[in-house]
C-alpha cells in the first residue's frame, strides 16, 4: 500500500473517531411525555380563587349594566304611557305595546350578549393562567428528559405512568418565581356583594320591567 493510501486511510479513521466522540458527548435527546395537573397547580397556588374572583367581578359589572338598561326602559315606557293620557286611543295603545315589545327584544339581546361576554372572560383568564404555567412546565419536562407535555385536564388522558407526573415540580417552580407580597391586615369583616344573577327582563306597555 502506497504512502498516499496510508494517509487517506488515516484521515478517514480520524474523521470517524472525531464524529464518534462528538455524538458520544452530545446530551441524550429528550423523549417521552410528561403530565401536569393544571387544576392542582391553580388550587395550590391560589390561582383558582383569583380566577373565580375575576369572573365574579365581571359578572357584577355585566349585571349592573343590565339593571341600568332595565331601569331606563321602565322610565321611557312610563313616560310614553303618561303622554297618552287617561284615555288613549286603541291605535296609540297598540303602538305603545309594539314599542314595549321592541324594548323587550333589545333587553333580551343585551342579556345574551352579557352571557357571551362572561363566558369569553372566563376563557381568557384560564388562557392567561395556562400561558403562565406553560414555560415552567416545559422547562421542568425538559430537565426530566421529556419531550412532550400533556395536561390531565383536557378530557383525553385516560391513564399515565405516575413517574411522568411533573405537577409538584411545576408548583414548586412557580412558587419560587412568584413575587413575594406582604398580606394586608384585615380592616374588618368583609361583606360579600350579591349581584343580580342573569336577570331576565320583562317589559310591558302597562307595567314596568321586572327581573325574574
Amino acid at each position: 500500500m502506497s504512502k498516499n493510501h496510508w494517509l487517506a486511510l488515516g484521515a478517514c479513521i480520524a474523521v470517524v473517531t472525531v464524529g464518534f466522540l462528538y455524538f458520544q458527548n452530545q446530551p441524550p435527546k429528550a423523549t417521552g411525555v410528561a403530565v401536569v395537573d393544571l387544576e392542582e397547580v391553580a388550587r395550590v397556588l391560589g390561582r383558582d380563587k383569583e380566577i373565580a374572583a375575576s369572573l365574579q367581578q365581571r359578572k357584577v359589572q355585566l349585571s349592573e349594566q343590565l339593571i341600568t338598561a332595565q331601569q331606563q326602559v321602565n322610565k321611557e315606557l312610563a313616560q310614553l304611557r303618561a303622554n297618552l293620557g287617561p284615555n288613549p286611543t286603541q291605535q296609540a295603545a297598540n303602538e305603545l305595546q309594539q314599542k314595549a315589545a321592541q324594548y323587550q327584544q333589545q333587553l333580551v339581546g343585551m342579556q345574551n350578549q352579557a352571557t357571551s361576554q362572561l363566558s369569553e372572560h372566563g376563557l381568557e383568564v384560564m388562557r392567561e393562567f395556562r400561558e403562565s404555567a406553560r414555560p415552567v412546565a416545559v422547562d421542568v419536562a425538559h430537565e426530566r428528559g421529556f419531550a412532550t407535555v400533556l395536561t390531565r385536564n383536557d378530557g383525553v388522558l385516560f391513564a399515565f405512568d405516575e413517574t411522568c407526573d411533573i405537577t409538584q415540580e411545576v408548583i414548586a417552580r412557580m412558587k419560587a418565581q412568584a413575587p413575594q407580597t406582604t398580606p394586608a391586615a384585615p380592616s374588618g369583616p368583609a361583606v360579600a356583594e350579591q349581584p343580580a344573577a342573569n336577570p331576565v327582563i320583562q317589559a310591558s306597555a302597562t307595567s314596568p320591567a321586572s327581573a325574574q
